[in-house]
């Protein structure tokens, strides 16, 4: 008779308790994928755990990013218009629990069926993720607040579609801290709360994120245009604009992000993300010292995570196009550093290296 030693046996049910666990949210994840499908609404961007990523790739007209670490996922919508936007909306949050509660349906039948105990460890942990994922809470995936499903259930069954809408774009208005103090935004209301806006702006982020540039960047100018946006809206969206060539890196638009992201300069002087956007745009326009100045002080360990990490990664570019190839790796070693950013990270890197390639050819 063969024996597994107990150190063996348990690090088996340590590995299989954390592959069941990614299997689990990522099949939770795609119970919201296909009910938003059938429900009518777009889903844009899926994306499964916490950490380095594993994979990024595109799937039935959607990015999937797969991350090391199972804890949580989240499955990004945009919405076209409000016509039954509430019953799309609850069925869109119930889709990820029913897929536990099916699971659990299964293991519950395999265990009265075999009477294996392994089989338990499973159910426990079906009954974890459905409890937590309907328990009405705000919690925390990858550094970022996210409501859970239950919640997000209550508040569309207790408002009408148009307070739903609303609801869930109450992120945005977080997002202007970024761009004004928070004492400033504080009374004002997104977009003064205009639907239309807030459904293109919706339309506008989803392009963006599949790659649509062409699409998504008139959707963000006819916004830029509405006469009742404040100035830190306006560099809300001007950002958004210059990110199409610093964080997407679609560089034929590398004049326009010029113009717009010296506007959002203009309009909110004081944000350092418009800082760190102006200086990469500037390091991509062959500006070097001038993109250095307002990058580096982006890189010091109070700064967001997400600064010091496009920031350094610009740095290393502008570094390698002054000839200071000896400092291109710390730059590139600090970005990686920060845990954000992998994507604009990996281009950089690549753009490098084919850089590289071509001098030693």
């Amino acid at each position: 008779m063969t024996f597994i030693s107990l150190p063996a046996t348990a690090l088996l049910i340590y590995i299989s308790i954390n592959l069941w666990l990614y299997w689990s949210v990522f099949c939770h994840e795609m119970g919201h994928f296909i009910f938003a499908k059938i429900s009518g609404i777009k889903p844009y961007r899926v994306k499964v755990g916490s950490g380095p990523q594993l994979f990024r790739g595109r799937w039935f007209d959607a990015i999937f990013e797969l991350r090391l670490f199972p804890s949580g996922g989240v499955t990004y919508t945009a919405y076209s218009h409000l016509e039954g936007l509430k019953t799309k909306l609850i069925l869109f949050f119930i889709g990820g629990c029913s897929v536990n509660f099916l699971f659990l349906t299964i293991l519950v039948s395999l265990y009265f069926t075999t009477r294996q105990f392994f089989i338990l460890i499973f159910i426990g942990i079906e009954l974890i993720l459905l409890v937590s994922n309907l328990t009405p809470r705000t919690l925390k995936i990858d550094g970022r607040a996210y409501t859970s499903d239950g919640k997000n259930i209550l508040s569309a069954l207790k408002t009408d579609y148009e307070q739903v809408f609303k609801m869930l774009f109450a992120a945005y208005q977080k997002s202007l801290l970024r761009y004004e103090h928070q004492d400033n935004i504080a009374a004002k209301k997104f977009l003064n709360n205009d639907l239309e806006l807030l459904m293109k702006l919706s339309q506008a982020e989803a392009e963006l994120s599949l790659g649509h540039f062409d699409e998504a960047v008139p959707l963000f100018l006819e916004i830029l245009q509405d006469a009742k946006l404040s100035s830190p809206e306006k560099a809300f969206i001007l950002d958004y604009l210059s990110c199409v060539v610093v964080i997407h890196g679609c560089k034929r638009y590398l004049k326009e992000a010029e113009k717009w992201s010296a506007e959002a300069i203009r309009l909110a002087s004081s944000s350092k993300t418009l800082q760190g956007t102006r200086g990469a745009v500037l390091i991509e326009a062959g500006r070097y010292a001038e993109g250095k100045q307002l990058l580096l002080p982006l890189t010091t360990p109070e700064n967001e995570a997400l600064d010091q990490a496009i920031s350094s990664c610009y740095l290393a570019k502008a570094e390698y196009f002054l000839g200071n190839e000896s400092n291109v790796k710390d730059w590139l070693l600090k970005a990686k550093a920060t845990g954000v950013a992998g994507h604009t990270l990996e281009r950089i890197e690549t753009e490098l290296s084919d850089f590289v390639t071509k001098s030693q050819s």
